[in-house]
């Protein structure tokens, strides 16, 4: 499929590190192949609008939050239109000089090839925690949940993710990485359900 997205984003600033914005965006979405194998037409048009504010608290803190409302209308009329409630968040808060704490939380619509199915609404947040242990030696954590409605059908998953990151620079050429992931998806849906653990071991060589 192609996708293209038009977005504008219009602001102002009363001084203080706190601004407001508004942001509407348009998307396109057109499928090579038009009907799918199913029988469906997925071609569709996404209309969103969202306001919020951010404000640089102290230099090494950051928020900034948007609300709005989105719309997808699709060219199959088997498809109900899809609306709902958008919003994007995010808190970055260097809370000392060597840890960073990135905390984000949002709500999309998202594309699905699933038979039946006309859109994916995607709820969840997710929470990151660096460490600087030394000048060399990097730590990141982090842990997040994310909801997933199946528009136009029953199926509801809730997924589960969380890993660890531990970075070593031999050099500034040279450093080796270390991470573990897991996942847990859990769902309405018989057979759906998953778990995944996933150990990772990297060298990086930068010239």
């Amino acid at each position: 499929r192609d996708e293209y997205d038009f977005r504008l984003n219009a602001g102002y600033a009363f001084g203080s590190g706190l601004s407001v914005f508004i942001t509407p965006s348009y998307g396109v979405r057109r499928y090579d192949r038009t009907p799918d194998s199913a029988g469906a037409i997925r071609d569709s048009d996404i209309f969103d609008i969202r306001a919020g504010l951010s404000y640089d608290i102290s230099g090494v803190t950051f928020a900034e939050f948007s609300a709005g409302w989105f719309q997808q209308r699709f060219d199959d009329p088997d498809f109900a239109d899809s609306s709902g409630t958008s919003f994007r968040g995010r808190l970055l808060w260097n809370f000392t000089d060597l840890q960073t704490l990135d905390l984000t939380i949002d709500r999309t619509i998202d594309e699905t090839t699933q038979a039946g199915v006309s859109a994916i609404v995607n709820t969840g947040v997710a929470l990151g925690i660096d460490f600087d242990i030394a000048d060399n030696f990097l730590l990141n954590t982090r842990a997040a949940y994310r909801n997933a409605s199946f528009e136009g059908g029953s199926r509801d998953d809730d997924t589960l993710s969380g890993g660890l990151t531990m970075t070593y620079f031999v050099n500034e050429y040279l450093n080796a990485t270390a991470s573990y992931d897991y996942t847990r998806r859990t769902s309405n849906v018989a057979g759906s359900d998953f778990q995944s653990n996933q150990l990772r071991l990297s060298l990086k060589i930068k010239l």
